[in-house]
């Protein structure tokens, strides 16, 4: 009897664990590609809003503020630095595009770079608190953007791309994604409840 009472102890204790594994989800922090993304994530293309080449900061689109390092937010077709049509640039060698989202995110990035082969970027992800939470650091990039993305179940609030190469050309950030922190449904939350009592329920009928 103690080895069956053990055993479905074990058993319940396991299906409790595949529970919580099943709500809390990924666990994961850190540099992410832009197939890590799920089918909620949401795109911000910046193609064809109609902004002038020069606007002042703060820039808001689909939600998001964009600001700069001298208050000035470039708006044109870059090239092949963007993904396709129009993305939005800084306006001075070594600045930054800084942009806050529009929600807290489990998921967030972008692609960047500059129009000259060789150039060097920094995406910092920081949290609600302005903690930084990590960097990506993109290296002797070619003439065409890649991506920087992060994962922080905690959830990511702000993005900041770094120009750091000298070379009289601006930071460039297109097909800004995000994906939202998912918040349990109250019958996943149920769901962990149930498992915790049979987890408590299966210790006292062991220690009886």
């Amino acid at each position: 009897m103690n080895f069956i009472a053990k055993s479905m102890s074990n058993t319940k204790r396991a299906a409790a664990a595949i529970v919580l594994a099943a709500v809390c989800g990924s666990v994961h922090a850190g540099p992410i590609g832009i197939g890590a993304f799920g089918g909620g994530a949401q795109t911000t293309t910046f193609d064809g809003l109609g902004f002038p080449f020069s606007n002042a900061a703060p820039l808001v689109v689909d939600g998001h503020t964009i600001t700069t390092d001298d208050g000035t937010v470039r708006y044109t077709n870059f090239g092949s630095s963007c993904i396709a049509n129009e993305c939005i640039g800084n306006n001075t060698d070594l600045g930054y595009v800084d942009i806050v989202l529009s929600t807290l995110s489990e998921r967030a990035g972008a692609w960047t770079g500059a129009a000259l082969p060789g150039w060097n970027t920094r995406a910092d992800f920081f949290d609600a608190a302005d903690v930084l939470l990590g960097s990506v650091n993109l290296v002797n990039g070619g003439d065409v953007a890649l991506f920087a993305g992060w994962e922080d179940a905690g959830g990511i609030a702000r993005i900041r791309f770094n120009d750091l190469t000298t070379n009289s050309r601006i930071v460039v950030v297109d097909n800004l994604v995000i994906e939202r922190v998912q918040v349990p449904e109250p019958a996943s939350l149920a769901l962990v409840a149930l498992g915790l009592a049979g987890l408590g329920f299966s210790r006292r009928k062991r220690a009886t």
